[in-house]
């Protein structure tokens, strides 16, 4: 990408609050949000067909994600599936164009739900005339982090936001959705990033994992991951990394504090998202109908739903869980949380 592009990695596992928080980045007027171009089931895009564990000092991945950034600049488009919509300081008639994104998403909504189809709108078309390309690109993933030093490699300067959430509500809340159950590829995503740091202190027994309960393989998921990306972090000067609970106790605060992390405006736009998604304004009669309930959505009331997967978790799943992350450096944020009452 060229120097003046300011880019944004926004990090965290799976079900860990990635995806409302790219929401309140994305409600910045000048903030182009890219969301998850890196899955498998993109792989005709460059960056969907990347492994993980690339070597940093191997020009031809640190050129792939260049290359794959630069696509995703030049695709342009928002989809549809992405709601809600915000004004942007690049797009003509922002108004009209906000109108047109909700009814469009009506019209994706049962796309989406019956066949597994999303709508794409091209914000290159509704670019204002001499108006240049936004300037602040932020791309949500949860699937880069053992590839964090080939990135800051590739890009540097890049900004990398991680958000981790106690493994335990992690894990119960992506057992509760059949779209998030493993497709008997667990063992090989596990050996895939078998470069990660978790690997130095921890031998894995890979014919034996085959046999492993599938809740078991996902504490380990979560292990790697997020060690691995902490790994990255400590030494890398703009890293940021902050917990999905704190997010939820103070709003307001931490994200005035991300905001300024990163030198940007927190506008009247995001604070009204922010009062909306936790539940502080009661969001419209609109929204409560059609997202109120999305397992993917961001409207989640003031708890956010934290102390939930108590109530989920038996207690045979929970002590699967428990023997896995209590020897992670990590588990110490969620210790005196994770007890069970």
């Amino acid at each position: 990408m060229e120097s003046k592009k300011e880019l944004v990695l926004l990090l965290g596992f799976s079900r860990s609050g990635t995806t409302w928080l790219a929401k309140i980045l994305d409600s910045a007027a000048s903030v182009y949000l890219v969301s998850e171009p890196d899955k498998k089931t993109y792989e005709h895009v460059k960056l969907g067909a990347l492994p993980h564990c690339t070597d940093p000092e191997d020009s031809f991945y640190t050129n792939a994600y260049i290359d794959g950034l630069n696509e995703l600049q030049k695709k342009f488009y928002v989809g549809l599936n992405s709601f809600p919509f915000f004004q942007k300081e690049f797009i003509r008639h922002g108004d009209f164009f906000r109108y047109m994104a909700h009814l469009l998403f009506l019209i994706n909504f049962p796309l989406e739900r019956l066949l597994g189809l999303n709508i794409y709108l091209p914000y290159r078309l509704l670019v204002k005339k001499k108006h240049e390309l936004p300037i602040r690109m932020v791309w949500k993933s949860t699937n880069q982090s053992s590839n964090l030093r080939t990135i800051t490699k590739a890009f540097p300067g890049i900004k990398i936001i991680y958000i981790m959430r106690n493994p335990f509500a992690v894990i119960s809340s992506a057992m509760q959705n059949s779209k998030m159950a493993f497709d008997g590829e667990d063992c090989r995503r596990i050996r895939d990033r078998a470069c990660a740091t978790f690997f130095d202190s921890e031998s894995i027994d890979f014919e034996k994992l085959k046999t492993e309960p599938e809740i078991r393989k996902r504490a380990l998921l979560w292990r790697i991951e997020c060690e691995s990306a902490l790994a990255v972090g400590a030494g890398y000067e703009h890293f940021k990394c902050f917990l999905y609970e704190d997010l939820v106790s103070d709003p307001n605060g931490v994200v005035k504090e991300l905001f300024e992390w990163l030198g940007w405006e927190m506008a009247a736009q995001t604070q009204k998202f922010l009062q909306e998604s936790t539940g502080q304004l009661p969001p419209s009669a609109w929204t409560a109908k059609f997202l109120g309930s999305r397992f993917f959505g961001v409207y989640r009331g003031p708890d956010g739903n934290v102390n939930g997967w108590k109530k989920r978790l038996s207690t045979a799943d929970y002590q699967v869980i428990y023997d896995v992350v209590r020897k992670s450096p990590l588990f110490h944020y969620w210790e005196e949380d994770c007890r069970r009452d």
